[in-house]
């Protein structure tokens, strides 16, 4: 009778021989293209936040009476490819900040979102 052990045979493993190798080579691709992606969501919500803090900071000062032109020069210049919009509603004063975010592949470029930010600020009355 023969014996067999739990071993692999010897032309087994000639066989598996170079598996991992080709395993790894066909997995890299997805890894790098899973990171890329994950840094630029990361990239989408600082922006989105950085967006958020200056849009914010800007109604603020303006509600509290700065200059208007100055203010938004500086809020242009801190978000230089994105649109902004001033407007009054009553007693409050209202900034929109957009910015397209398009995935940073060349073949891609018109694919993405827009990132959207707004505040509201009510004036304040200077005594």
């Amino acid at each position: 009778m023969c014996e067999r052990s739990g071993a692999p045979s010897r032309g087994s493993v000639h066989r598996d021989r170079g598996s991992v190798t080709v395993e790894a080579a066909l997995m890299l691709p997805l890894l790098l293209l899973l990171a890329a992606t994950l840094m630029w969501a990361m990239g989408v919500g600082f922006t989105a936040l950085a967006m958020g803090d200056a849009v914010r900071t800007s109604s603020r000062l303006i509600a509290r009476g700065d200059d208007t032109d100055s203010v938004m020069s500086r809020l242009q210049a801190s978000l230089p490819d994105a649109d902004l919009d001033l407007e009054s509603h009553g007693s409050d004063v209202v900034i929109t900040a957009q910015h397209f975010m398009s995935v940073p592949i060349p073949i891609f470029r018109d694919l993405g979102f827009t990132v959207t930010q707004s505040a509201t600020a009510p004036l304040e009355s200077v005594q």
